[in-house]
């Protein structure tokens, strides 16, 4: 139901006076966000001083060069982006539909779903939906969860986190095994899983934020040590390229480090960490229902044989 509350706010507050703060926010110059919106400094002056008594605050400090968002003003050209992005997919989404598509459906997966369970689910769904348009993002589950509860994505295929399981639901897919991995060249590729050793080594390892960082973090509190030298990145492709040149240590779900290692571009070393198989799953927001598109994707992957 809508807030009466902020009816007056709401009639108040125009789209366009968004775009002026998301411009503000990224030049800190109301000159030059003028030039871009096409429009008079004093025109953005009086739409900025609109915008701040329909608030109630300063968005900005005006300084000698310059202005600098304050406190509400970071939310506010935080809010901003975000509309103004939510806007574009909706625009976006409409041009679809009416040049004969049938919706959009914006996916997100972790990298080892997304290189088997996702591909198979996104031929089902074209099978079924022909002009559908899918959007596949990857990247770690924490991230994934971020977007999909800023509304930039329908549903996730990853991890479930503590810190955000209240604010969404899982339903468990399959779990997947970890993988530790060096070079071919590393000389822990002849040393049999001595983990004095790798521990002693950099290691390439997903932020403190993800469920593959956090089940290594338990596993190392298992054994009593952690190791010390650490680079941390989300990205697949830079932890692999990190392990080859550097002689770093890494670990990924097997299903991505599988196909690395028949190639012969790295070594999966004899690390017992079986009990830290991770369960990935379907990921929705909690406090709504899914449309029906998301609901035909969700059932396509709880029907796919999948080892729990």
């Amino acid at each position: 139901m809508f807030d009466t509350r902020y009816h007056l706010a709401m009639a108040r507050l125009r789209f366009r006076q968004l775009q002026l703060i998301s411009v503000l926010g990224r030049t800190h110059n109301l000159n030059a966000a003028a030039r871009q919106l096409v429009m008079t400094q004093p025109a953005a002056t009086k739409m900025l001083q609109e915008v701040e008594d329909i608030i109630g605050s300063n968005l900005f400090e005006r300084l000698p060069r310059g202005m600098r968002p304050t406190e509400a003003g970071n939310l506010a050209v935080e809010y901003s982006h975000r509309a103004i992005d939510e806007a574009i997919r909706f625009l976006d989404d409409a041009r679809v539909l009416r040049e004969g598509g049938q919706g959009v459906l914006q996916v997100g997966s972790i990298m080892s779903a997304a290189r088997s369970v996702v591909p198979t689910a996104i031929a089902a769904m074209k099978a079924a939906r022909p002009m559908l348009t899918i959007r596949l993002m990857t990247g770690t589950s924490d991230q994934l969860v971020v977007a999909l509860l800023q509304h930039r994505i329908n549903l996730v295929i990853g991890q479930r986190s503590e810190t955000t399981s209240y604010a969404t639901n899982f339903h468990p897919l399959a779990s997947e095994a970890l993988t530790v991995f060096v070079s071919p060249d590393n000389p822990l590729a002849f040393a049999g899983g001595d983990i004095e050793r790798m521990l002693d080594t950099p290691w390439v390892l997903q932020p403190i934020t993800s469920p593959l960082r956090l089940a290594m973090e338990r596993y190392f509190d298992g054994i009593g040590r952690h190791p010390g030298n650490i680079v941390e990145t989300t990205s697949v492709y830079a932890t692999i390229e990190l392990v080859r040149q550097n002689g770093m240590v890494s670990v990924l779900a097997n299903d991505i480090v599988a196909p690395e290692v028949g190639s012969g571009r790295i070594v999966g070393l004899p690390l017992e960490i079986h009990s830290e198989r991770i369960q990935y799953g379907i990921i929705t927001r909690a406090d709504e229902e899914v449309d029906a598109i998301t609901a035909q994707f969700s059932t396509i992957l709880k029907n796919l044989p999948l080892t729990p």
